[in-house]
């Protein structure tokens, strides 16, 4: 049976600077196709995006896979 490994990339948006900010980076200013293009460089496959993350905010969660061992 095939294994995968997971994962989860927010992109919030910014009232005051009025632009999208990476949860895991807020310096990193990379489009949402520059970055999960990066991570498809790594064998990871967009599974699905939630726009309704952290309701307070408008965000996207993307969620991926890769193979596992």
């Amino acid at each position: 049976m095939q294994k995968w490994e997971h994962m989860s990339l927010v992109q919030l948006w910014s009232d005051d600077a009025k632009h999208f900010y990476w949860k895991d980076d807020e310096t990193d200013e990379q489009s949402a196709i520059y970055r999960l293009n990066a991570l498809g460089n790594e064998d990871r496959e967009l599974v699905t995006v939630d726009r309704g993350y952290m309701r307070s905010d408008y965000g996207r969660q993307f969620f991926l896979k890769r193979p596992g061992e």
